[in-house]
C-alpha cells in the first residue's frame, strides 16, 4: 500500500488538466462518519489566507473551511461540518500555490497520509484524517465549473449518487468522462472505448447507448475472447439452418441480434485476424454474409469496440473505422470518488443479502447510506489499485466478511489483500523490522492493555497491524 503522493497515479487536478482549465486548490470531504451524505463535497481555499476547519460556523473573525456540493451547472451552497467529534476550531489551514499547510489546534489526533501529526504540508492527492470521523483530501477543481455541454440535466441525478447510467462520482475526471460519453452519443459513428480492466467499459458503452437515438433499440454485449474459434464467424455473423451440419439451427448472429441498436464487442483485439478482416466491410457499409448464405444481408448496428490494450496494438485499418474514441480514467485518478463507489457497491451487495443490509446499510432521507470507519475510508482512498473497481469491490467484501460490528472496518483480511500477500500462517516468523517484542509489551503495559492506544504509541497504521505483530512475536492476550 502506498502512503505517499505518487504523481503517476494521483493527478494534481483531480482528473482535469490545469493547463487548459483555471483551477482552485481546496479540500474535498472524502468521508465523514457523522455526515456520510456529504462525501464528495469541495471546499475552495483562498490563496495565502488562513482558514479554520472545525465544527459550526464560527464567529466571523476567521475564514472558515466550508464544504459544498460542487458540480457542473450548479452553484455549491457552502456549509460547515456539524460533527460533535470535532472541536469548533480543529485545524488552521493555509493554502499555497500547490500545497496546503495544516496545524492541529483542537482535540483529537490528526493523521496525514496515515501518520499522526501536529502539523503537516498537504500536497495534491494527500489525505488528512481527523480523529475517527472525518477524512479530507487535497485536490484541485475548476475555478468556474461550466454547464455540461452534452450531458443533459436529466441524466445527472442526485449529488454523489449513481446517475441513471450507473456512473458514480463527482470528481473532475468523472465529469469529463460523462461529457465524453455524451459527445460520443451525439453521432452514429462507431465508438472505441479503451481503459484498463475493471474501470467499467460496459457501463460506459451502455451510457452511450442510453444517451443516443438508438436507446430504444437492443443493446447486445459479448466478450470477443469468449467466441469459440471454430464457430466464431457463425457467432458474429450467424448461419443458415442446417449449415454446416444437418440439424444446425438458424442463427442470426450478434450483428443480426443488434439490428437497430448497439453491439458491444469487449476485448476487440482478441478477435481472430480473419474475423477482423470480415468486420471491416461490415463497419463500412453494414453489410455481412451469414455462414452458408449466398446473399448479402444488412444490419443497422452501431459497434462499440472495447479493449484494455493500447490502441496502437490493434490493426490500423480496424482502428481507423472508429471515429469516436473514449479513454476511461483509472480509479487511481479519481480517488475522491472512492467512498461514493463504496456506498454503491455495498448497497448493491446488500440488495441481494438482507443480512448485509441490516448490518452495514441504513435508510436515510438522501437514500441508502453505509456505515464505514474513517480509517478504512482513508486507506481505501490512498490505496493504489491495479484492478480498479473490481479490486475495490473485493476489498469491501473482505471488510464485510471480517468486520465484527455494524461498521465496515480495516481488518487483517483487507490489509493482506492491499499488500497482495497471502494471510499469515499460524507459524509466521517474527518480523525482522518494526517494534521489538519488548517494545510491544511495554506499550501495552503503558496503555493499560488497549491495543488501539498501544498501536498509536508504536506509530503503527492500525490496531490490526499490532495484532499481527503480537501473533508473530508470540504475545498472548
Amino acid at each position: 500500500m502506498s502512503h505517499e503522493n505518487d504523481d503517476t497515479t494521483l493527478p494534481s487536478s483531480d482528473g482535469v488538466s490545469a493547463k487548459t482549465t483555471p483551477m482552485a486548490l481546496g479540500l474535498c470531504l472524502a468521508w465523514s462518519v457523522t455526515e456520510p451524505q456529504r462525501a464528495g463535497e469541495f471546499a475552495p481555499l483562498k490563496l495565502g489566507k488562513t482558514h479554520v476547519l472545525g465544527r459550526g460556523a464560527g464567529d466571523g473573525s476567521m475564514l472558515r473551511v466550508e464544504f459544498g456540493a460542487q458540480r457542473p451547472g450548479s452553484a455549491a451552497e457552502l456549509a460547515p461540518l456539524v460533527s460533535k467529534t470535532l472541536s469548533r476550531d480543529q485545524l488552521r489551514v493555509s493554502a499555497g500555490a500547490k500545497s496546503v499547510e495544516v496545524e492541529r489546534v483542537g482535540r483529537g489526533i490528526t493523521f496525514h497520509n496515515g501518520e499522526a501529526v501536529e502539523r503537516a504540508t498537504m500536497k495534491l492527492g494527500d489525505t488528512l484524517r481527523i480523529g475517527n470521523d472525518v477524512v479530507v483530501a487535497c485536490v484541485e477543481r475548476p475555478v468556474r465549473w461550466e454547464e455540461p455541454r452534452f450531458f443533459g440535466s436529466d441524466g445527472i441525478g442526485r449529488f454523489a449518487r449513481a446517475d441513471r447510467f450507473g456512473i458514480v462520482g463527482e470528481s473532475a475526471a468523472c465529469w469529463r468522462l460523462r461529457e465524453q460519453l455524451a459527445f460520443a452519443a451525439l453521432s452514429d459513428a462507431h465508438v472505441f472505448i479503451h481503459g484498463p480492466s475493471g474501470v467499467g467499459k460496459e457501463l460506459a458503452a451502455r451510457a452511450v447507448h442510453g444517451l443516443s437515438t438508438r436507446s430504444n433499440g437492443p443493446f447486445v454485449a459479448r466478450n470477443a475472447s469468449t467466441l469459440p474459434a471454430s464457430i466464431a464467424a457463425a457467432e458474429l455473423f450467424g448461419n443458415r439452418r442446417d449449415y454446416p451440419n444437418p440439424g444446425t439451427p438458424d442463427r442470426p448472429g450478434l450483428v443480426g441480434e443488434a439490428d437497430g441498436g448497439v453491439l458491444l464487442l469487449d476485448e476487440l483485439g482478441e478477435l481472430a485476424l480473419e474475423l477482423q478482416t470480415q468486420l471491416l466491410r461490415f463497419l463500412d457499409a453494414g453489410e455481412y454474409q451469414r455462414i452458408g448464405d449466398s446473399t448479402t444481408r444488412h444490419s443497422n448496428v452501431r459497434l462499440v469496440g472495447a479493449t484494455n490494450r493500447q490502441p496502437r496494438e490493434l490493426r490500423e485499418d480496424l482502428l481507423a473505422r472508429f471515429k469516436v474514441r473514449v479513454q476511461l480514467p483509472e480509479l487511481n485518478t479519481r480517488r475522491t470518488d472512492i467512498p461514493m463507489l463504496c456506498r454503491e457497491l455495498v448497497t448493491r451487495a446488500s440488495d441481494q443479502s438482507p443480512q448485509l443490509a441490516a448490518r452495514f446499510v441504513r435508510d436515510t432521507p438522501q437514500g441508502p447510506e453505509i456505515r464505514m470507519s474513517a480509517t478504512l475510508a482513508d486507506l481505501l482512498v490512498r490505496h493504489v489499485y491495479r484492478l480498479h473497481v473490481r479490486e475495490l469491490d473485493m476489498l469491501l467484501w473482505s471488510s464485510m466478511s471480517e468486520s465484527p460490528g455494524e461498521s465496515l472496518e480495516f481488518t487483517p483480511g483487507v490489509e493482506q489483500a492491499m499488500l497482495g500477500a497471502a494471510p499469515p500462517s499460524s507459524h509466521a516468523a517474527a518480523p525482522s523490522d518494526g517494534p521489538s517484542r519488548e517494545e510491544i509489551k511495554e506499550a501495552l503495559r503503558l496503555e493499560g492493555g488497549s491495543r488501539t492506544k498501544a498501536a498509536r504509541r508504536l506509530k503503527l497504521p492500525s490496531r490490526f497491524v499490532l495484532y499481527r505483530l503480537m501473533k508473530a512475536h508470540g504475545i498472548s492476550d
